[in-house]
């Protein structure tokens, strides 16, 4: 991604977004109440960051028997989901407020024993994040490993919330995320392959 890119990332419109006028107008309302007091676009994501990590939980029973949301308006109404909506509702939020943001679809690694030379399927996606626009500059930020809430056996459980994958060194990152797609919005299936620089190093 470049700077050129940036105002790619910024269709709210249906078709990428998936949300009528009414809940985009939502979603934007309830983006402009967390960010309230924020100076910069940096602050801005960090605080949507920070309200996503703090009140989207996994949704574990979802995951189990497949049936669970993603959509970013979904994810906003029924507070669960699986990567693939934290990442979504991000960029809805984001947005939403004028912040360019691309949901990210790659290969991430979960296991500290793993590495990139020992994965049997780099190039299969299994997880989602963000890429966000702030201040001149693109990082990545990733609210589902930021956040340690778990929706589980039917019962809400809550976790602490971290900042260690918002704006994380893109070095660092990349030693356990790996970006396959770039996709314009976050509603269709329009990707772009793309990998992460550096990931190969380490």
């Amino acid at each position: 991604l470049s700077d050129k890119d940036k105002n790619l990332y910024l269709d709210v419109s249906l078709a990428a977004t998936k949300m009528t006028t009414s809940q985009l107008a939502e979603i934007q309302t309830k983006a402009n109440e967390i960010t309230a007091g924020a100076v910069s676009d940096y602050d801005k994501a960090q605080k949507i960051h920070d309200w996503i990590s703090d009140n989207i939980y996994y949704d574990f029973d979802g995951l189990a028997t497949g049936n669970f949301v993603y959509s970013a308006y979904s994810v906003y109404i029924s507070r669960k989901s699986v990567c693939q909506g934290y990442a979504n509702l991000a960029t809805a939020m984001l947005r939403s407020i004028g912040i360019p943001t691309a949901t990210l679809s790659g290969k991430s690694i979960f296991v500290a024993s793993e590495w990139w030379d020992t994965v049997t399927d780099p190039n299969v996606t299994s997880h989602a994040w963000n890429a966000v626009y702030a201040d001149g500059r693109w990082f990545f930020m990733d609210t589902t490993w930021d956040s340690g809430n778990r929706y589980e056996d039917a019962t809400w459980k809550k976790g602490a919330v971290t900042q260690y994958f918002f704006d994380p060194a893109a070095d660092k990152f990349a030693l356990d995320h790996r970006t396959l797609s770039i996709p314009y919005s976050f509603g269709v299936s329009y990707q772009t392959h793309v990998q992460d620089v550096g990931w190969q190093s380490y």
